[in-house]
């Protein structure tokens, strides 16, 4: 079973974007990016870095087209708003015990460029009343390994059952983002069993400026 990881954000109330097909001016282009963990430098540059592709039309959609058999980050915005982002990876070798395995800093990467593009879309459409539930699911087989990276010590194991779904997530215009990702990592690293406190902070008038393809 491969690892599948889905950062979703829809409108709380009924929205629509017309003629979305001819507004690739909305398609937010990502780059990669340090967040701070605890004050400490920490790359998230995937899958952010690969955000860079052009939007292609689908019905009321654009969309970024990829191949499911390998590898992919796809994307997506619609009509009525929602945007998804999505992270595919085929089964892999077991590493540390763990027949699948998610990085922390995957996860900032994936909910960072939802919410970019989230409030890139905001400023083009005068959308600052509108709010935004968010969502985050994790499909993966067991046993499921969480990490930091390859390099750290600190390695977990998710307890929670999967498919993972968190709560839903409120995204308001005025809402703390970094309080948001900080939340979200925290609740991952609380299904694994591990009282975490980590504060996480993101550069987000660098994503923030990253040019509309």
């Amino acid at each position: 079973m491969p690892l599948l990881v889905r950062v979703t954000a829809i409108p709380t109330s009924p929205q629509h974007i017309p003629d979305i097909t001819g507004r690739h001016d909305l398609w937010w282009s990502g780059k990669r990016f340090s967040a701070k963990i605890d004050e400490q430098d920490f790359d998230c540059g995937y899958p952010a870095r690969v955000w860079t592709e052009t939007a292609q039309v689908r019905l009321r959609s654009l969309i970024s087209e990829e191949s499911l058999d390998h590898a992919s980050t796809p994307r997506l915005i619609r009509s009525d708003g929602l945007v998804e982002f999505s992270l595919i990876h085929p089964e892999r070798e077991p590493i540390r015990g763990s027949d699948s395995r998610v990085y922390l800093g995957w996860i900032i990467s994936l909910v960072a460029g939802v919410i970019a593009q989230v409030n890139h879309m905001r400023e083009r459409l005068a959308w600052d009343a509108v709010a935004y539930g968010l969502e985050v699911e994790v499909w993966a087989s067991r046993p499921l390994g969480v990490f930091w990276n390859d390099q750290s010590y600190n390695s977990y194991t998710m307890r929670a059952d999967l498919p993972l779904r968190l709560p839903r997530y409120s995204l308001a215009s005025n809402d703390d983002r970094d309080g948001i990702i900080t939340t979200i990592i925290r609740d991952l690293l609380n299904a694994c069993g591990n009282n975490s406190t980590v504060i996480c902070q993101v550069p987000w008038d660098s994503l923030k400026n990253a040019a509309p393809i």
